[in-house]
């Protein structure tokens, strides 16, 4: 996960993520000193977690097959989109999940990524400003 500022803030030979963070390092670093405390470790592990959410699909559509596709419509694609969309397709792989973009956005200012390269980088079919009818 990164953190929206990129500042950094250096104590003891280590960069920090913020002010607050240097304070607690000061204070356990004073604890260990007085054999208070055995290790200190700064972000040396990364555990996974899942967060329990539903998914709310804009359209489902049943083809005269029996089949169905999702459209999610999106006007802007967020990390938090992103993420969203990745998780919903880990956990319902059997799903045709497809995107709706009025235009090809670039992901981020000043980035290269657009939205159909996000798309095309994970697996999801796409289509901007008109519906791609081969779906159907």
């Amino acid at each position: 996960m990164k953190y929206p500022s990129k500042r950094k803030v250096r104590f003891g030979g280590r960069d920090y993520r913020s002010k607050l963070e240097v304070t607690v390092a000061r204070e356990l670093r004073k604890l260990k000193g007085k054999k208070k405390l055995k290790k200190i470790e700064y972000e040396k592990e990364k555990l996974p977690f899942i967060i329990e959410a539903n998914y709310l699909p804009d359209f489902v559509v049943t083809r005269n097959d029996g089949s169905t596709i999702i459209i999610e419509v999106k006007g802007i694609l967020d990390r938090d989109t992103q993420k969203k969309m990745l998780a919903v397709k880990r956990c319902h792989p059997d799903l045709e999940i497809v995107f709706y973009f009025w235009k090809d956005n670039l992901i981020r200012k000043g980035g290269k990524m657009r939205y159909s390269d996000w798309c095309e980088k994970h697996g999801f079919k796409y289509c901007i400003g008109k519906l791609d009818e081969e779906w159907f």
